[in-house]
């Protein structure tokens, strides 16, 4: 294998290294860990909002059966990133028609039905 082969090797696996990381990015979907970066807080904060019914969120399937391992329980939550804003706008889990789509305007000022 020449020096070439090898960097174009290297080189590809970079490039699907980025691959991944641009897709995570455009993901709605977020863990507690990534939802407390994006709110500011600690991720246990995010965790007691989500246990006190402030902070919507959607438990994922593990592929492991070890329920012991909290910060695995913890990696299956996700959270969208439109609960996260629901929350920080209104602090609350249930929105009226008219919260819901104003929040969708500041969100997603592009989709505005004329």
């Amino acid at each position: 294998m020449s020096n070439i082969d090898i960097l174009l090797e290297n080189v590809i696996k970079l490039n699907k290294k980025l691959d991944d990381i641009i897709e995570k990015q455009n993901s709605p979907w977020m863990t507690t860990e990534e939802c407390a970066e994006y709110l500011k807080i600690s991720a246990s904060q995010v965790s007691r909002l989500i246990r006190a019914g402030y902070l919507k969120s959607k438990r994922m399937k593990s592929p492991s059966r070890n329920e012991d391992n909290k910060k695995e329980s913890r990696l299956r939550i996700r959270i969208h990133r439109e609960w996260a804003d629901q929350y920080v706008m209104y602090g609350k889990l249930r929105l009226t028609a008219l919260k819901r789509k104003q929040l969708n305007d500041l969100c997603y000022p592009d989709k505005r039905e004329w």
